[in-house]
C-alpha cells in the first residue's frame, strides 16, 4: 500500500472528524443560549418542586421578576458550564483541524474541558438547594434524598451528547497516532 495515499486518507477523515466534533461544539453553545433566552422570556415558565404534598407547579405568575430571574440565573449556572464545555470542545476541534493532535495546546483545553465538567456536576447538585432557599422553602420539607433524586435528574441531552464528544475525541487522537506512526515510516 502506498504510504504517501494512506496518509492522505488519513488527513481527509481527521479533517471531517474535526469538523464534526466543530458543528456538535456550535450546536451545543447554540442549544445553550436558546434555552436560557426560553426560560428568561418565554410565557411558558414552570419550575417543579417537591413539597410535603407532593409536587408543586410554580408558573411565571407566581414568582416576581426578581425571583424569577434569579432562580433562572441558578438553574442555568449548568447550562453556561456547558456551553464553557463546548467552547473548549471548539478550540480542540480548530487544534485538530490544523493537526495538533497531542500538542500542550490540546492538553491545557482538555483539561479546562475537565474543569467545566466538575463544575457543571457541582452545580447541578447544588442548584435544587439553591433555588429552594431562594424561595424561602422549609428545607426539612424535602427529604435529601429528593434533593439527590432532583438534582441529578436532569442533564439527560448533555450526557448524550457527552457521549457522542467522547467518541469523536477519541477517533481524532486515533487518527492522529496514525498519522504520527505514518510520519515516522516515511522519514
Amino acid at each position: 500500500m502506498n504510504t504517501a495515499t494512506e496518509s492522505s486518507r488519513v488527513e481527509r477523515r481527521l479533517a471531517r472528524w474535526s469538523l464534526a466534533l466543530g458543528m456538535l461544539a456550535w450546536l451545543g453553545m447554540a442549544n445553550v443560549v436558546v434555552t436560557v433566552l426560553a426560560a428568561l422570556f418565554g410565557e411558558h415558565f414552570a419550575l417543579l418542586l417537591p413539597d410535603d404534598e407532593g409536587l408543586t407547579l410554580m408558573t411565571a405568575q407566581d414568582l416576581s421578576l426578581t425571583q424569577r430571574l434569579a432562580v433562572v440565573a441558578i438553574l442555568s449556572t449548568t447550562q453556561w458550564c456547558w456551553f464553557w464545555i463546548m467552547f473548549q470542545v471548539w478550540l480542540i476541534s480548530r487544534s485538530c483541524a490544523r493537526g495538533e493532535i497531542l500538542a500542550p495546546r490540546v492538553v491545557t483545553l482538555l483539561r479546562r474541558f475537565a474543569g467545566g465538567l466538575f463544575a457543571m456536576g457541582f452545580c447541578e447538585l447544588m442548584s435544587f438547594p439553591l433555588v429552594s432557599w431562594l424561595l424561602h422553602w422549609d428545607w426539612n420539607a424535602v427529604s435529601m434524598a429528593d434533593w439527590w433524586a432532583i438534582s441529578l435528574g436532569s442533564g439527560m441531552v448533555e450526557s448524550f451528547m457527552a457521549g457522542l464528544l467522547m467518541v469523536i475525541i477519541a477517533t481524532i487522537f486515533k487518527l492522529g497516532l496514525q498519522m504520527r506512526e505514518d510520519l515516522e515510516l516515511t522519514v
